[in-house]
């Protein structure tokens, strides 16, 4: 190993030193121009201290980080990007501050996912620490863990140090290229609190409000040997949309719709990313120090994608959805010392994360609806991720020249997930696609609930070989590798020519191959069977009626059988992975100027054994603020578990050149090695700063992704003819690499105000073996250039920030570009291609100015993306605006303008915000007669997320009630209100005071947004009379209790009594009374199924009363109950119109009313198909003769109906073009409307009465009177005739089905009567594509027996009874037991009743010295209904007498006190709270709906503030909230989420 290992070097430096002697004179001509030391010099930009001839124990703090003034002592490049930069440039991630580094460079892979790279190397060569530990992330270290590491709220940074270089030896595998290391703040040693919100604002966001990023941070201070802080933020991620594609109603012309709403593809994931956390130190003594911090991080993000841009292609195909919710929680415990000459730190740390990926294919268009569904599973995949660290680090200070650091740690990982799918230990998991979305689209569109989803998620089986991966169609089809003698391919497209005997000879000889195969194979059995079992195997005479036969089997299974056995089902992978690690580094003071630092390591994995690394620096110092630094260390990284076994399909294709991206890892890798060498020269005085490096990195077995030319294609075989393919992607040792390189930055202060910094970076990245990828290195650019330009002015508050950063010459991996992509091999195989990629060349400005407005608060605006630069290949952001305010409040009070006001908040936080009374409550005390009047003004508004799914399908045996679809779409929603309280507190007698306040508004936990904005709703909030005597206390009236510790199990009024006995240290509160006017919970979230008779739509052929809608027996009637108010059967229903009437014009206008009521409610329909016909297409509506008699005056009778209609030309269903001069269209009657005007009434008749006039004038042209008369012969007036015409002209029945007879007479089968006939047998009028689904949009009609879906309520409780029991067990901790028991009318269930509450719950408080406070609660509900809501609930509502009792807990956390007294005095609050369904009531405390506590897992942020005397702003932001259990659905239950909710209150107090 040893031997290896020196070899290795040797090779390494000698392919170096021909790049270090040609570039060696550049650093000696860099040094020339090195800045002369002056009597004082500024400090570089890794920290303040002096440049330190020496160094001892006392200088180092053990860390995870390394100290700031190591910069000048370390032989390596290190930058420190300060907390102070941070807020300069009003950074909210890494992302947004770390590549205006010198030599540091963005990467970006085709999801949008960002990676850091350092001097070039790979991002996953940088190691990314968060306080000294890895971060946890994916699985994969291809992109590094940079994409992670931007999750991290830059409020929470003290500052990031980047390390340059191969730090491997030190820092451990995967620092070839160097270190970030994010070093989050301790809590601070006084009481402060920190806020920053900011909107941003780009042109193509099309949300209606704006992005909104928020961060909170409140540290107690000081608590004896005990201090924390709280912190949490809300960062929205903007999408990044595509720069020419877009999609819109209108489409790229008017005249072209591509898509159904306005939408651009996004390139990268967008959503929001949510943390909270804590962090507290606890000091053991006066050398020890015990932390522990703990962060949890949600994430919800997106991406919608489309690829067709035009017209009818773009119609059809979907959208793609992209959904990805991420879980992580990471939890650390340091302990930290010191002793004599070495101190230490002793670090565990545990990670996890959970990511959960689906892609929903969304359809809008016809045929996709309430009841066929509108989406398809596209696919599903999850990760799980933990990791195990401990560690020892030490340094002992041998003597005044050596200082050891020294130690070692454990590390153990775990992943398993469905990308792992070639990971040693495998497993298949069965997945119902319901649980992933209720509005799939249904194949069998019968309406049925056992209808199938259309789901693309398939246990693909894949091969390896010489020729590359390729997914074994040939097994899941045939059942074997071995092709039968003919393909689905062959027969699909030449079976006609087989059948008629006309296919080439040679495929016929190999088709009667196959046909005596499966003839020797199966019993054949029927005509088709017989003589054509190929077909019939394949499946290919489906449009003949002839669907395939499962039953004939080649090799004993079916075509496709394998097939269908892995629908619904995935391979998931396990992979584990041990590391141990030690080291040893000894910092040599060789001489007052030469400082020389070796280290060695050892690092063992259990998957690629052990592996020795070292460093040697050197660190110079010529003269003061003069110094050369060099540095030479071998480097060495790992694949990570993805890398080894990926098998992941990471987007997939959608046709044409859109090609999806699939992952196959290499389980052969081997790991990384590097040697790497730079020298630098550094230097400063008092106005500038000046590095010049110059470094060389050698990479054997170099790791890289790359395209293998090969295609996939997962499409059903032969049953789509559009190619839907994926590139596969892959990773392998290339060989070696060489990076060599030049990095130069200065930075000069020009006056007080001004000041730049300007940095080069030169690379000189190259692939040293791998002939099929390009010579360069991709993603490196050759230049790169950062400038940046800051301004501060300390007496006016204003600073500004103008950076930029340019990238020259850079292959972009994104931009691959594939010569024949399409050529497959003699298997059908696609053929491994070269890939192309494009060079770029791009730059990005960014501007910032801020101005502080007073001592507390800041205001900044800003533009990112100046020039609006856009790159579909590299995710740009387009060009972003955005504006923000800070506010920092150091102590309570610090906002106070007035002196006294602000000692008093002073003295305030000196002794107890909480006051004395801070567990037990104390007993009013005010002089007899003192009336005060108390009242408040707020002001509220409420916003909340949702994920505004799809409807839910429904089915003809299962409906959603309004209240329970609105549950499942969780829709957003905001809304603003008022309230006004007022009211009076009057000490009646000494011990006896009565306090009355009215209030208007509802109660505000039952909704979450107010339906009234104004004031409304007048209430009597509270009125109570209470009288002491003694130690006891008893109310009587409308009273106010909080029920436990917290109060957020109950925290409202109730109308009763109350008796409270307060002792020195304990207090007894007890109760009874009516609680039905703040309990009950009538908006939960959660949903269940019942058996129920509804109200359905009709079917198409069930609305006609006859097969419609292209059907084979199109116009026949069709089977339905008649019921003369259904909206359905109008057949019938036009039929039986009038029965009751004597009087035929009567009858024939009811008939005439029913059709223009089916018309009404089929164009509610579809609208377009019946327009279509009604106003266009009018063959099957015709008008034959007119119903009359004349007599003429030679005494002639004509009977009308026999004369052919061109014999008298009334009226003709031509259009106007046909006409002869004089002569009317029916339609010139029907006022534009088309058919729909000639079944009106009015223009009827007048198109009669013209008729009437055209008889008499045609027979008087002929010199001839004519009467119109009846059977009888009486003689008609005008309108007694147009009365017979119109009753004939309506007709008498819908349908004439008897063969003889296609016309039927006129006073059966005319115009008005034909048209529900002649629309049924037409298919354009097909809204549901024949599917015998009820129609949506049509109106409820039929009774239907199953099942229905409807939201859960919760009882209000009619009375009950109470009793609490508080003890203060010590000026810091108290704690309180209660019961809650429900008495009086209960839950009523047909003919039982439930009892509703029997709550026993226990609480606390503990004190966290002056400012701080910790409260809990616990609790659950025994009562029957309890464990009714909790598995007790049978399908008809009934209880079931079993059931679990459900329970809940609360933690919360809160800093200082919002005192409306007070000036300038906050509060910041942080909790988690659990609530199982049934063990919440309703009446919360919290500042918070019902809505999320009834059965909901959530998180809280909240801060309120004194800006001046009686104002109090208060701000709660609730996210991750989560059902504790699962909710009912039309198929299977649900886990469900609620949308992140914002409550601000701004409330005057009078």
């Amino acid at each position: 190993m040893i031997r290896s290992k020196r070899k290795f070097i040797r090779n390494s430096a000698k392919n170096a030193g021909k790049q270090i002697r040609n570039l060696l004179a550049l650093i000696v001509l860099c040094g020339t121009f090195l800045p002369q030391a002056q009597a004082e010099e500024i400090s570089p930009p890794v920290g303040q201290a002096e440049d330190l001839t020496g160094f001892t124990l006392e200088m180092i703090t053990v860390e995870a980080a390394i100290p700031e003034w190591w910069g000048k002592k370390a032989s390596q490049s290190v930058s420190v990007i300060t907390k102070e930069d941070i807020e300069k440039k009003q950074a909210k991630s890494v992302e947004d501050i770390i590549f205006s580094e010198t030599g540091v460079t963005r990467t970006v892979d085709s999801l949008g996912r960002v990676g850091i790279s350092i001097r070039g190397a790979d991002p996953r060569h940088t190691l990314m620490l968060i306080d000294g530990q890895p971060v946890i992330s994916d699985v994969s270290k291809y992109l590094g863990a940079a994409d992670e590491a931007m999750r991290i709220g830059a409020e929470n940074i003290e500052r990031i140090e980047i390390i340059r270089g191969a730090s491997s030896a030190r820092y451990g595998a995967d620092a070839i290229g160097g270190v970030v290391n994010i070093v989050t703040r301790k809590s601070s040693e006084t009481p402060s609190v920190q806020l920053n919100t900011e909107v941003r604002k780009h042109p193509d966001y099309r949300d209606k409000a704006l992005p909104f990023n928020g961060s909170l941070r409140a540290d107690t201070g000081q608590i004896g040997k005990f201090r924390f802080s709280l912190f949490g933020s809300k960062r929205e991620i903007l999408p990044v949309y595509s720069n020419d594609i877009f999609y819109d109603v209108h489409g790229p012309h008017p005249a072209y719709p591509n898509w159904y709403e306005k939408f651009r593809p996004s390139l990268r994931y967008y959503g929001d990313i949510k943390n909270i956390g804590f962090k507290g130190e606890y000091d053991v003594t006066g050398d020890s120090q015990l932390s522990l911090s703990f962060n949890k991080e949600i994430e919800n993000t997106q991406r919608r994608n489309k690829n067709e841009r035009y017209g009818l292609p773009s119609l059809m195909e979907p959208m793609q959805v992209f959904k990805r919710d991420l879980n992580r929680d990471n939890y650390n415990l340091t302990y930290t010392g010191r002793s004599g000459k070495t101190d230490w730190a002793v670090d565990f740390a545990y990670g996890k994360i959970k990511e959960d990926n689906i892609t929903l294919m969304t359809y809008y268009g016809s045929g996709h609806d309430s009841y066929a569904g509108k989406n398809i599973l596209g696919g599903v995949d999850w990760l799980e991720h933990d990791r195990l660290a401990a560690s020892i680090l030490m340094n002992t200070e041998a003597n005044d020249k050596h200082l050891f650091t020294y130690g070692l740690g454990y590390t153990q990982e775990k992943a398993e997930g469905s990308r792992l799918k070639n990971a040693p230990v495998t497993r298949v998991q069965y997945i119902d696609p319901w649980d992933y979305d209720k509005s799939l689209y249904v194949v069998d569109k019968t309406a049925s609930k056992d209808d199938t989803p259309e789901s693309y998620i398939h246990n693909y089986k894949f091969m390896r070989n010489g020729k590359g991966f390729y997914w074994d169609k040939n097994y899941e089809y045939y059942g074997s590798e071995t092709l039968p003698p003919v393909t689905y391919d062959e027969i699909s497209k030449n079976y006609m020519a087989l059948i008629m005997g006309t296919a080439e000879p040679e495929l016929k000889e190999r088709y009667n191959a196959f046909t005596d195969i499966l003839k020797k194979q199966n019993t054949l059995q029927g005509f088709y069977n017989e003589h054509f079992p190929v077909m019939m195997y394949f499946g290919v005479l489906a449009p003949f009626n002839a669907p395939q036969n499962k039953d004939i089997k080649y090799n004993g299974k079916y075509y496709g059988e394998e097939f269908d056995n892995r629908k619904n089902q995935m391979l998931i992978g396990e992979a584990k992975l041990k590391k141990h690690y030690a080291f040893f580094q000894d910092a040599w003071k060789m001489s007052d100027k030469t400082t020389l630092t070796p280290v060695i390591r050892l690092d063992h994995s259990d998957l690629f054994g052990s592996q020795i690394t070292a460093n040697l620096g050197l660190v110079h110092k010529f003269k003061p603020g003069r110094r050369l630094k060099f540095n030479v260390g071998t480097g060495y990284a790992e694949p990570g578990m993805g890398e080894l076994y990926y098998n992941w399909e990471m987007f997939g294709g959608t046709g044409g050149t859109h090609l999806g991206w699939y992952w196959i890892g290499n389980p052969d890798l081997k790991p990384e090695k590097s040697l790497n060498i730079d020298v630098s020269i550094e230097g400063e005085d008092e106005k500038n700063y000046v590095r010049a490096t110059l470094f060389h990195n050698h990479i054997s077995n170099y790791i890289t992704k790359y395209f293998t030319g090969q295609l996939i294609d997962f499409n059903f075989l032969g049953t789509s003819s559009t190619k839907t393919l994926d590139r596969i992607y892959s990773f392998q040792n290339i060989g070696k690499a060489e990076i060599s390189g030049l990095e130069v930055e200065t930075q000069h202060k020009f006056d007080d105000h001004w000041s730049a910094k300007l940095g080069y970076t030169w690379l000189h990245a190259i692939n040293k073996s791998d002939s099929t990828m390009p010579r360069t290195l991709l993603d490196r650019p050759q230049h790169k250039v950062d400038f940046g330009l800051n301004y501060k002015n300390d007496k006016s508050g204003l600073r500004a920030a103008l950076w930029g950063d340019y990238y020259l010459n850079m292959l972009d991996s994104n931009s691959v570009d594939t010569d024949n992509l399409y050529e497959q091999d003699e298997n059908g195989n696609y053929i491994v291609k070269q890939g192309k990629y494009k060079k770029k060349n791009f730059g990005i400005w960014n501007f910032l100015v801020e101005k502080k407005l007073s001592k507390v608060t800041s205001a900044y605006i800003g533009v990112d993306n100046i020039f609006n630069h856009r790159d579909n290949d590299r995710a740009f952001q387009d060009r972003t605006y955005r504006s923000g305010i800070n506010v920092k409040l150091d102590i309570l009070g610090a906002g106070s303008q007035d002196p006294e006001k602000l000692i008093m908040s002073r003295e305030l936080n000196a002794n107890n915000v909480y006051g004395d009374d801070w567990f037990i409550a104390a007993r009013k005390n005010h002089k007899k007669g003192a009336i005060q009047i108390i009242g408040d003004y707020r002001v509220r508004s409420n916003m909340f997320k949702g994920e505004n799914k799809a409807e839910m399908r429904l089915t003809k045996e299962t409906q959603a009630s309004q209240e329970a679809a609105f549950n499942a779409a969780d829709n957003a929603g905001h809304g603003f209100e008022q309230r006004l309280r007022l009211g009076i507190d009057a000490q009646l007698g000494e011990n006896t005071n009565l306090l009355i306040l009215g209030s208007t508004g509802k109660l505000d936990t039952r909704y979450n947004v107010s339906e009234k904005k104004g004031l409304h709703d007048v209430r009597l909030e509270r009125a109570e009379l209470s009288h002491s005597a003694d130690k006891w206390d008893y109310t009587v009236g409308r009273i106010n209790e909080r029920i436990g510790a917290t109060g957020y199990w109950f925290g409202k009024e109730y109308d009763g009594i109350r008796v409270v006995g307060t002792g020195k240290r304990t207090q007894l509160r007890m109760g009874y009374g009516d609680f039905k006017n703040s309990t009950g919970i009538q908006d939960s979230a959660y949903n269940h199924k019942i058996k129920a008779v509804f109200k359905r739509a009709p079917t198409l052929n069930e609305l006609f009363g006859l097969y419609a809608g292209g059907h084979e027996h199109a116009g026949l009637p069709y089977p339905v109950p008649y019921s003369e108010d259904a909206q359905a059967n109008y057949r019938e229903k036009f039929n039986k119109a009038g029965e009751q009437e004597t009087d035929p014009v009567k009858a024939a206008q009811a008939k005439l009313a029913v059709l223009n009521e089916f018309l009404n409610v089929a164009r509610k329909i579809d609208s377009a198909g019946l327009d279509e016909i009604m106003m266009g297409d009018h063959k099957n509506l015709h008008w034959y003769n007119i119903d009359g008699k004349v007599k003429l005056s030679d005494g002639t009778e004509v009977d009308l109906t026999t004369i052919n209609n061109s014999t008298i030309t009334i009226a003709k269903l031509t259009s106007n073009s046909s006409l002869a001069p004089g002569e009317k269209s029916v339609f010139d009657y029907s006022e534009g409307q088309g058919v729909y005007g000639l079944l009106k009434e009015e223009n009827i008749r007048t198109m009669l009465g013209d008729a009437y006039d055209r008889v008499n004038n045609y027979y008087n042209e002929k010199g001839l009177t004519a009467q119109f008369i009846d059977d009888e012969g009486h003689v008609l007036t005008k309108e007694q005739q147009i009365d017979r015409m119109f009753v004939s002209y309506v007709g008498k029945d819908t349908q004439v089905y008897d063969s003889g007879h296609t016309g039927g007479s006129c006073q059966s089968y005319n115009v008005a009567s034909k048209v529900l006939h002649g629309i049924a047998i037409t298919s354009k009028y097909d809204p549901v594509h024949g599917a015998p689904i009820p129609l949506p949009g049509a109106p409820p009609t039929f009774n239907q027996e199953g099942w229905l879906l409807v939201k859960d309520t919760i009882p209000a409780v009619d009375r009950a009874y109470y009793a609490q029991v508080c003890h203060q067990l010590s000026d810091m901790v108290g704690l309180r037991g209660w019961h809650f028991r429900s008495s009086g009318k209960q839950m009523s269930l047909g003919d039982r009743e439930l009892r509703m509450a029997d709550v026993w719950g226990i609480g606390g408080k503990v004190k966290l010295g002056k400012t701080g406070m910790f409260s809990f609660d616990w609790g659950q509900n025994r009562a029957a209904m309890g464990r009714y809501y909790n598995g007790a609930r049978e399908a008809d509502n009934q209880y079931t007498g079993q059931g679990h009792t459900p329970y809940f807990w609360i933690t919360r956390f809160d800093v200082g006190l919002a005192n409306t007294d007070v000036i300038g005095s906050w509060n910041v609050f942080a909790d988690y709270k659990y609530f199982k369904h049934g063990a919440f009531l309703g009446g919360t405390g919290a500042n918070l709906p019902d809505r999320y506590l009834d059965g909901i897992r959530s998180f809280s942020l909240g801060l309120g503030y004194v800006p001046v005397k009686n104002l109090l702003l208060e701000a709660t932001y609730t996210f991750g909230a989560k059902g504790t259990g699962k909710r009912d659905t039309l198929y299977s239950p649900e886990k469900f989420r609620l949308g992140d909710y914002l409550r601000i209150d701004v409330t005057y107090k009078f």
